[in-house]
């Protein structure tokens, strides 16, 4: 998926890694290009093939309809997903913020890279404090709505248990498929996450946080997230737009239609899993391009073929 700016993009790959790759799949056109910009020499290896996973989820739109018929309390449910290990990571403080200097790609400017991960930590610190009084906010104003909060998998757990134990009306939520989650809510709160997508392919109001903030830390904010959210900048607007009667509402518009069409390849082709058959398609030109290196994959190919079968 499309990473945060260039923050995102070098902290997942590097130009060593780019050599000793042949085919670098994506998602979308739109993460493509980005890529491209920071690393030119990607851009004959790259194929845009969309990805198996927003497959699936297409498919589990179609739960959405049987989900509806079976849901018998009308309520409003909100999915709160929190991202901020860098400020509250499970291993404990610091932590998350060392871990990522420590494996960044060292061809990157280090006193720039220095930078880039202290603004993040600045980031995710002023976010968690913004969020946790947002999630107060939200249980003190709306005891009716139920809220399901779902920490990050590296965040510790125990501070979100502590925040939630005075409300009746939200509880913690953890492990298993966040798909499944996302079918039995109404609305998704989230603080610059790539679930953002998810949770508009399943047609949930999506709404994020994001209050005014100094330059060095927004250019740490992914942009494609602030597309697909509507954005506040105050908890207290957020919270009357959830007790107003727009949350009814959860058609997507066009523009983020638009853009979910150029994050992800085959968007519309909904009755098919089309994503699949493209990339193997791309793996079967390079390997007949290249078919005495690729030997071992042609094995190991029509091995895991029989298995199927």
């Amino acid at each position: 998926m499309p990473g945060n700016g260039v923050y995102g993009i070098v902290n997942r790959m590097g130009e060593e890694s780019i050599a000793l790759t042949d085919l670098i799949l994506f998602w979308g056109k739109r993460h493509f290009e980005n890529v491209i910009k920071v690393f030119p020499s990607i851009e004959s290896k790259g194929r845009v093939t969309g990805s198996p996973i927003a497959d699936a989820w297409l498919l589990e739109n179609k739960k959405i309809k049987t989900n509806n018929k079976i849901r018998q309390d009308k309520s409003q449910v909100i999915l709160f997903v929190s991202s901020f290990a860098a400020a509250n990571h499970s291993a404990g403080e610091g932590y998350d913020y060392l871990n990522l200097v420590r494996n960044s790609d060292q061809n990157f400017e280090k006193f720039k890279m220095a930078q880039t991960f202290r603004s993040r930590k600045e980031l995710m610190e002023q976010m968690l404090v913004k969020y946790t009084e947002l999630l107060q906010l939200i249980g003190r104003e709306l005891p009716e709505t139920k809220v399901i909060v779902r920490p990050h998998p590296n965040e510790n757990k125990s501070y979100w248990e502590k925040i939630v134990e005075p409300y009746q009306n939200i509880s913690i939520q953890t492990g298993g498929n966040i798909s499944e989650v996302m079918l039995s809510v109404d609305t998704f709160i989230h603080f610059n996450s790539t679930t953002s997508v998810l949770a508009n392919f399943l047609n949930k109001k999506v709404l994020m946080l994001s209050p005014e903030l100094p330059e060095n830390l927004t250019d740490r904010i992914n942009p494609t997230s602030e597309k697909l959210s509507n954005v506040f900048k105050s908890s207290e607007k957020l919270v009357a737009y959830l007790k107003s009667n727009e949350i009814i509402s959860n058609a997507r518009s066009k523009e983020v239609d638009q853009v979910l069409d150029e994050l992800i390849f085959n968007k519309r082709n909904s009755e098919e899993a089309m994503s699949s058959k493209k990339i193997m398609d791309e793996v079967d030109i390079l390997v007949s391009i290249n078919r005495c290196y690729y030997a071992w994959y042609i094995n190991l190919y029509n091995y895991i073929y029989v298995l199927i079968e």
